[in-house]
């Protein structure tokens, strides 16, 4: 789907966000506005990443179930369907689960998505904790942005919902702490 279908069938159907995500997308444009200010490198996930480097001490004052929530049971995708995370979400997914204690859950992702993701290599790139779920959160945010909004699949919705909540969560404390600056 482009963006002018996405467009259009958003303007035809009348669709309006959940609550969730109208405050998720509040909160990463906030955060958005921070590091473009705050950063010059060119490329958006390199800001994103130099956040969360300099926020680094966040992660220990978030909630442990939150953070477990976005890479359990499965890596965030690539936002269209069962598509694979992209290399960094790979290697932020294991960092975190290493951090957490969660063990390599491959075996719980979906068939159709574990398929596809196994010829994903990770990224060989050193993540800071609060670096790799900035990381994860910002393809949160590229998938509810970008990616397919019209996803059919009950269960992967009741997911997607989840992952919006936990990451508007997380982003409400770190804007707190940007905030204290």
């Amino acid at each position: 789907m482009t963006a002018v279908d996405t467009i259009r069938e958003w303007l035809d159907k009348g669709y309006n966000l959940p609550e969730e995500e109208n405050s998720f997308f509040v909160m990463w444009v906030l955060i958005n506005a921070y590091y473009n200010e705050a950063y010059g490198e060119k490329d958006e996930w390199k800001r994103v990443l130099h956040f969360g480097r300099d926020f680094g001490k966040v992660f220990g004052e978030l909630d442990k179930i939150d953070v477990e929530v976005l890479v359990n049971p499965e890596c965030v995708g690539g936002g269209m369907l069962t598509e694979p995370p992209n290399r960094y979400v790979k290697k932020a997914s294991e960092v975190l689960r290493r951090k957490l204690g969660i063990a390599d859950n491959c075996e719980k992702c979906r068939t159709s998505k574990k398929r596809r993701c196994r010829d994903i290599q990770p990224e060989n790139y050193d993540f800071q904790n609060f670096e790799a779920l900035m990381r994860i959160l910002y393809q949160i945010r590229c998938n509810l942005f970008h990616g397919e909004k019209l996803d059919r699949d009950v269960n992967q919705q009741r997911r997607n919902h989840e992952l919006v909540i936990r990451g508007d969560t997380i982003l409400r404390r770190v804007l707190e702490e940007v905030a204290r600056k």
